[in-house]
Order: C-alpha cells, then sequence, then structure tokens
C-alpha cells in the first residue's frame, strides 16, 4: 500500500498530465478556428487553390504558435524532469543493493 507521500506524488502526476493534455486540445482547437478564420477571410475562387497569402498567412501563424508554445513547453518538460525525480522509486526499479 502507498504511503500518504507517494499518494500525493501520483496525485500531482496525474494532474500534470491531465493539465498538458487540456492544453494540447486547446492548442489545436485554436488552430482549427485559426485556420477557419483564414479560409473564410481568404476563400478559394471558383473551386480553384487556395490563395498563397492564405497559406502563407497559416504558416506564419504555424510558426507563431510554435514559438509560443515552445516557452511553456520547456517549463513542462524541466517539471516533468523534476516530477520524476521526486517520485519515490519502487524497490524493485532500484536494482541490487
Amino acid at each position: 500500500m502507498a504511503n500518504t507521500t507517494e499518494d500525493g506524488s501520483s496525485d500531482l502526476l496525474i494532474d500534470v498530465i491531465s493539465t498538458i493534455d487540456k492544453s494540447e486540445h486547446a492548442a489545436l482547437a485554436a488552430i482549427r478556428e485559426f485556420v477557419e478564420s483564414v479560409d473564410e477571410a481568404i476563400p478559394s475562387q471558383d473551386g480553384q487553390e487556395r490563395p498563397k497569402s492564405r497559406v502563407a498567412i497559416v504558416e506564419a501563424g504555424l510558426t507563431m504558435l510554435d514559438h509560443l508554445l515552445g516557452i511553456p513547453n520547456d517549463a513542462a518538460k524541466r517539471l516533468t524532469v523534476a516530477v520524476r525525480e521526486a517520485l519515490p522509486r519502487p524497490e524493485s526499479l532500484n536494482g541490487p543493493h
């Protein structure tokens, strides 16, 4: 049976994973909404390919998003490493003494 410290660490890890998952879903929804807005603002004409300006705008938006997400991603990676290091390791994973 896990002690209180192990339960707290497990809860923290689950909360971190849940937060990251929600953030990913929110980012995907924002990207979808952005692309739809660009499609509405710069529609294709007569069934032709999308204008090059539309593609350039979407690519610029994705580049901006990549830069913006890089900041919290680095923080999330550092947090994940810190949480993993703080979690108690089961005796079976510690190796021979």
